[in-house]
């Protein structure tokens, strides 16, 4: 990835897919995430995909709703440096404002996603 920018863009649309392995090639190997549908963070790409499959079969089976789509509107990406950015959206409205914050570091010359933490607030 380029820029930040670019990144969260592919975050959202694998996201939106379904798309495991290209969610997953978003984060950085020692990435870490605070969900708001699980009570532990996760730590690690091998932790990430075992929470996010069980999240995804949930979607599959009804036991979770799908989440809204992402517009990506209101993305803000604050650049901390060179090679570290903090980038900040919402979606979800109107009756559920979903907040996401991704720490995004640059390594081997590609953006990651080092952090994610979501947070659900009603509208």
């Amino acid at each position: 990835m380029r820029t930040p920018e670019e990144l969260v863009g592919e975050f959202v649309r694998a996201f939106e897919a379904r798309d495991l392995d290209g969610f997953l090639g978003c984060f950085a190997a020692d990435a870490t995430a605070a969900f708001p549908f699980s009570g532990e963070p996760q730590r690690g790409r091998h932790a990430l995909r075992e929470r996010f499959s069980r999240y995804l079969a949930d979607i599959a089976t009804g036991a979770a709703p799908a989440p809204p789509p992402v517009t990506l509107d209101d993305l803000v990406v604050q650049r901390l440096g060179p090679d570290a950015s903090v980038a900040l959206f919402t979606y979800g409205r109107p009756r559920e404002i979903r907040r996401r914050t991704l720490v995004l570091r640059r390594e081997g010359g590609r953006w990651w996603v080092v952090h994610l933490h979501g947070s659900n607030a009603p509208a």
